[in-house]
């Protein structure tokens, strides 16, 4: 089973994301801001990030910082309801893999997962 870890400070967000991923057979981890994200990286090591970009104590940025400075490459996915074009061009190029607009339906989750895991 492909274990998801979703960075999330939003406890309705993060639960509801958390039941979708559960339902569709993925393993879930969570975390409620970035420095525990990071922590259950390391600790966890999982197949794909969902990541909230706006987050107390570490954000979504720091959080890819840290992961692209591992050699291990784990597929990034920024999760946020920031949908102005400056903000998805500042997310992409800072190496996200995908960047998904809140709310976003669950087929374009599941899609998205299943194009960077195969």
């Amino acid at each position: 089973m492909r274990k998801v870890l979703l960075i999330e400070d939003n406890q309705n967000i993060r639960e509801n994301i958390e039941e979708l991923l559960e339902l569709s057979n993925y393993e879930v981890m969570t975390a409620n801001n970035g420095q525990e994200g990071v922590e259950a990286i390391q600790s966890r090591k999982p197949d794909l990030i969902l990541c909230d970009v706006h987050m107390p104590k570490m954000n979504g940025y720091q959080v890819l910082e840290y992961v692209k400075s591992k050699p291990t490459e784990i597929p990034f996915v920024f999760i946020t309801s920031s949908s102005q074009e400056k903000d998805i061009k500042k997310g992409v190029l800072s190496g996200a893999d995908s960047y998904l607009i809140k709310p976003f339906e669950i087929e374009d989750l599941q899609n998205t997962i299943i194009k960077l895991l195969g």
